[in-house]
């Protein structure tokens, strides 16, 4: 071991019980996705931000109800992949009744949208084995679009 590596290790402050023990504190840094969502929100080609989609990707549901409330022209907006807020929200098997009400209400369109691989978020909330609420509202809020999934 070299001497500016034991000279390191001695300055740590992690746990003597762990297996970091002796080695300084850990240097960590952001990834790209991270980095892009520090950026500040994004704008589609009409000039809608990503706020309320960014939201959900990170499951901030909190905030996605919000933005919902205070900027429902948002949830419009979809990423270069296809997915709207709507889309993230059923993947991450969002626990909240609330928010995926919110979302459908700002947008209906999303429950029809389609993404690069063609699903719908019908399809993530099966997948991802969302909580029965949320698929409830995804079918029955608008029974036209919960029919024309189906059938999708």
């Amino acid at each position: 071991m070299t001497k500016e590596l034991t000279q390191e290790r001695r300055q740590s402050s992690a746990p003597a019980n762990t297996p970091f023990a002796g080695y300084g504190p850990a240097v960590i840094r952001p990834s790209s996705a991270a980095a892009s969502f520090s950026s500040g929100p994004h704008l589609d080609s009409n000039g809608v931000a990503s706020v309320i989609h960014d939201a959900a990707r990170i499951a901030n549901w909190d905030h996605v109800l919000q933005l919902c409330e205070s900027h429902p022209e948002a949830a419009s907006y979809a990423g270069r992949d296809g997915w709207t807020a709507l889309h993230h929200a059923c993947s991450r098997r969002c626990p909240r009744a609330d928010v995926v009400e919110a979302l459908i209400r700002a947008y209906p369109e999303a429950l029809l949208q389609e993404e690069e691989k063609s699903w719908l978020p019908l399809h993530y909330a099966c997948r991802f084995k969302a909580p029965r609420e949320a698929v409830y509202l995804l079918l029955y809020m608008f029974p036209d679009s919960g029919r024309i999934a189906v059938e999708t």
